[in-house]
């Protein structure tokens, strides 16, 4: 479908949902659709719920980075881990820009290893 088409279908779906007070099972990948039609999100990898909540919810605070990929690339960036794994606010340098950004108190294994460079 044409995407004026196709965004006039999901609305029809949407005001019929609505009406009948019933639920929609929409399955995509692609997260723009993601956030026009929906009011929550299961994220599903390997045949199991690995996040649910609303879009917003998921693009602010992904849990895994395959759920930051499904929000789009700029939720992930590679930086290096400069402060110990006992610190109260975990360190990082992002590669690119240079940036010096501070974290919330983690599990050290997933802080992954000290000046190694790493996705966040």
């Amino acid at each position: 479908m044409d995407p004026m088409l196709r965004d006039s279908c999901f609305t029809a779906i949407r005001k019929a949902a609505k009406q009948r007070n019933r639920v929609v099972i929409f399955a995509t990948s692609d997260f723009e659709q993601i956030m026009a039609l929906t009011d929550e999100v299961a994220f599903l990898s390997r045949g199991e719920i690995m996040q649910s909540g609303t879009p917003q919810d998921i693009y602010d605070n992904p849990a895994t980075i395959e759920a930051a990929r499904m929000t789009g690339e700029n939720n992930l960036f590679v930086a290096r881990r400069l402060s110990s794994s006992d610190d109260d606010l975990p360190e990082f340098h992002t590669i690119d820009g240079e940036h010096r950004i501070f974290a919330h108190r983690a599990d050290k294994k997933r802080l992954g290893p000290i000046n190694q460079n790493m996705t966040l």
